[in-house]
This record gives structure tokens, sequence and C-alpha cells, in this order.
């Protein structure tokens, strides 16, 4: 997974510039439901009005991810989700992604919080759904009473023409060999060749979020990997 470049992420690099046109927008770093003024509010001068949706603002469609050989799993939507900590007086930012096994990191000193969240919408009909997959994400991620779970389809299409289509993804849906067979680790994949080569080279990704709500949940501490001898004549010699 390769995240926006980290000028991109960087608040003072970020476009947020209000569009009239627009019913999300980003305001005071959070995401807000914006609705314009009345003729008549607007000759008073004002701008509209910003309801807030959550604590947090959404600032990336990073990928959309299809399972191979789960033809019932329906596709993750990963997300990055900004949490405002200190705007003014941090210092530096962090970047939680999904593989992270440690969900909480210390808030010292940070400016804001970025972190990776693998949405289900279909899944996301009821508040609670959509709700349990941002706490599952990092449990600072709060939604308002005003945040609709229809809204988050709105909001990722917003994303999708402002930076363009999120880059496709197959997701595994258990360990082992895959049916093009490469053998897939929680550390790295073996191809049919018998080279090595990381998730990104060989285009098979692990979403936690999957492994940990089957009925035997699977965490990542737990998921299946091997100790790679560096050295190619030294591990065919111990094969």
């Amino acid at each position: 997974m390769t995240p926006m470049e980290e000028a991109e992420l960087d608040p003072a690099n970020m476009d947020n510039t209000p569009d009239p046109n627009a019913r999300f927008q980003s305001h005071n770093d959070l995401i807000c439901l914006y609705k314009a003024p009345s003729k008549k509010e607007a000759e008073e001068g004002s701008t509209g009005t910003y309801i807030p949706l959550a604590n947090f603002d959404v600032v990336q469609y990073v990928s959309l991810f299809t399972f191979i050989d789960a033809d019932q799993e329906l596709p993750l939507h990963r997300v990055v989700m900004r949490i405002p900590i200190d705007m003014e007086g941090g210092d530096r930012s962090f970047y939680l992604t999904a593989s992270d096994t440690e969900r909480n990191p210390r808030l010292d000193g940070l400016t804001f919080l970025d972190v990776e969240a693998d949405l289900n919408l279909a899944h996301c009909g009821l508040a609670a759904s959509l709700s349990a997959d941002f706490q599952r994400a990092c449990a600072r991620l709060l939604m308002f009473s005003a945040f609709k779970p229809s809204f988050m389809g709105e909001i990722l299409n917003m994303l999708t023409a402002r930076f363009g289509q999120p880059a496709a993804r197959s997701a595994i849906s258990y360990f082992g060999t895959q049916r093009n067979g490469t053998y897939v680790y929680r550390n790295v994949c073996v191809l049919p060749d018998t080279s090595f080569a990381t998730h990104e080279e060989a285009s098979l990704y692990i979403a936690p979020s999957y492994f940990e709500k089957l009925e035997t949940p699977l965490k990542q501490f737990s998921q299946p990997e091997i100790f790679v001898v560096p050295y190619a004549h030294v591990r065919y010699t111990i094969g």
C-alpha cells in the first residue's frame, strides 16, 4: 500500500477551498454537511452552514479491494481519516496503516493523526455498522448523530471526482497457495518460480479487518509467516 505522498497529505498543500456545488466539505479540519445560504442569507453576508459529521476529515480514497475465491465477500473501500489533534502546537503527524497492530498510538506532539480504515459500504446501511468499521480502525474515530450511513458513498464519490479512481486491489481470503500458484504468508509471498516477493510485488493484499471478523478470528500476530534466509545459496542448500 502506498499512501498519498507526504507533501500531498500536508494540510498546507491540500485545496480546501469550498466548492459551491459540494454537499460535503472540510471545515475546521472536520468533514461537514454544507448547506448553502438562501438568497436572503447571502445578501446578509452568510456563507452557508457547516454541520460537523464526525471528529475527523476524510482526506483520501486509497484502494478498492475485491476478494479472490470469496464470491460472497463484498468489496472493501480503504480510506484515510484525519483526526485533528493540535493543529497549532503540534510538530509532527502520524500515519496509522491498516496493518499496524498497535491501533492506539500516543498523541503527544501530534498535529493530526491519519488513520486507514476499511469500510464495507454494503453493510453500512445502519449507523452502528459504519461506526463499527471506524472503531475497528481506531477507537478515536467518532461519528456524530448527523452522519447518515448513506453519506459515506457520496463522500467517496466526491473524493473520486477530485483525485481520480482509487487503486484496484485483489485481496486474499485465505493464506497458503492461491489460484495463480503463489503461496501467501503474512510477511512475504512465494511465487510459482520459488522466488520471493512482497505482497505489493505479487499484487496480492491482506485486509486485516477481513480476517479479524471471521467466525474464528485470525489476528495479525497469529497469521502464518516464515523466516526468509536472505542468501539464496544458503537457502537452497538448507532446502
